[in-house]
């Protein structure tokens, strides 16, 4: 096998940029009178490779061509040493990766691809054989299961059952907690036990039985409505007719027309538009909270509120500032702060005419801004001064969400909460 390299026109390619390429040309030596080649002419392999390219050759074809016929190649002679056996292999290869390479160079930012490795490999090629190998590493990590187990319980003890047995006999399950002190026993020895409806009056279990009515300071029902024969019969006649189980929201367990029936009859005796039903104090105002509050909000807040407010700001994911616990000249300094700060952020970016003239911020979503209190705290029982509370609110131009969980029903002539006690509409609190 001789190769030579050679400028050749290629006949059947048109276009300026084809008309000349650099060919390799390979041929063999030998007559092959036993494929119907005449002796003397040449088998010539022809690898193309387009000028410019990054890649090796993308384009190859075999031909027969008589000697002497558009090459001036040295005859054949008997001399030569035969086609190694390996030849076909060689050109299956080379074709194989022509075509792959062909493919490659056809999907969108593979020029990008190949003129990286290029020069990665031609300033250092140990970089490039360290990337492929991390690149295989990951594609076989990636295809490997976290969770497979060991098929051939190579490493598992065998045991028989009398010994598995005996090791189950004799486990002993690890304390949780450590034991009661003398002390401990003789402080929940002295815990009251109620006996009877948890109301404003309950009797305590005692070693002579139940005491004398004693006032309750820890109730969620200081009304005593727990406990009225009146609601108890209703809520029998209500099981009978409805059954047990719509515990939940509405939403969840679904709409039954007594819901729709006690919100309607609640908007009519607070005086408010409409009134959304929750099963409990406690996931009322702690979803009620996200549902208006969002990231990028603004609430202000006693330091000492509930539990579920808290809870409600934590899942707002909105700015957070504390004032003293029903302090409203605190509340007031926190405000006349934000209101500072929100001046100064504006005129560093252009958002103020003058002084005391601020301008439009385009499309941009504007901050909300939040107080949130309850009408009687949960945790000391005072109570905020709510008309104060409403002229700070419309001078700062906050809004309100007034938690009156303990107030509703415990304050007013007729229950109404903190609203009818200092005679303030509903509607204020909304606007």
């Amino acid at each position: 096998m001789q190769s030579i390299t050679s400028r050749l026109p290629i006949f059947g390619l048109t276009g300026s940029k084809i008309s000349s390429l650099r060919a390799a040309v390979s041929y063999s030596n030998y007559a092959d009178t036993d494929r119907g080649l005449p002796n003397g002419d040449a088998v010539i392999y022809i690898t193309i490779t387009r000028p410019g390219c990054c890649g090796p050759a993308v384009d190859k074809s075999r031909d027969i061509v008589p000697q002497g016929v558009g090459l001036s190649l040295p005859p054949p002679t008997m001399n030569d040493a035969p086609i190694s056996s390996f030849e076909p292999l060689v050109v299956a290869l080379a074709s194989s990766v022509s075509v792959a390479e062909s493919a490659f160079y056809r999907l969108p930012g593979s020029g990008v691809v190949a003129r990286y490795v290029k020069s990665s490999h031609q300033n250092d090629p140990g970089r490039t054989v360290l990337e492929i190998f991390l690149f295989l590493f990951a594609v076989w990590t990636l295809f490997q299961s976290r969770t497979r187990n060991d098929k051939q319980q190579t490493h598992f003890i065998e045991s028989e059952e009398k010994e598995i047995d005996e090791l189950v006999t004799e486990w002993m399950p690890e304390v949780l907690t450590t034991p009661l002190s003398s002390d401990e026993r003789a402080d929940l020895e002295e815990v009251p036990i109620i006996t009877g409806t948890a109301g404003s009056h309950v009797r305590l279990l005692g070693p002579q039985g139940p005491s004398k009515p004693v006032l309750n300071l820890a109730t969620y029902n200081p009304t005593g409505l727990a406990g009225s024969e009146y609601l108890k019969s209703r809520a029998i006649e209500t099981m009978r007719q409805y059954g047990v189980g719509p515990c939940s929201a509405t939403g969840f367990y679904g709409t039954i027309d007594v819901h729709l029936e006690l919100e309607r009859e609640l908007a009519r005796f607070l005086g408010a538009e409409s009134v959304v039903l929750y099963p409990q104090s406690f996931s009322t105002i702690c979803s009620l909270i996200p549902a208006f509050c969002k990231r990028g909000d603004l609430i202000l807040a006693d330091r000492q509120g509930s539990f579920a407010i808290r809870k409600g700001m934590e899942i707002s994911r909105s700015a957070i500032r504390w004032f003293e616990h029903n302090d409203l000249s605190s509340l007031e300094e926190v405000m006349i702060g934000v209101e500072r700060e929100e001046r100064r952020r504006a005129k560093k970016r252009g958002y103020l005419r003058s002084a005391g003239e601020m301008i439009g911020l385009g499309q941009k979503r504007m901050q909300a801004k939040y107080i949130i209190i309850e009408g009687i705290f949960e945790r000391d029982g005072a109570m905020v001064d709510l008309p104060k509370l409403i002229e700070l609110k419309e001078k700062y131009k906050y809004r309100l969400i007034l938690d009156e969980t303990i107030s509703f029903g415990t304050m007013g002539r007729t229950g109404r909460g903190l609203t009818e006690l200092y005679n303030v509409p509903v509607r204020i609190l909304t606007t």
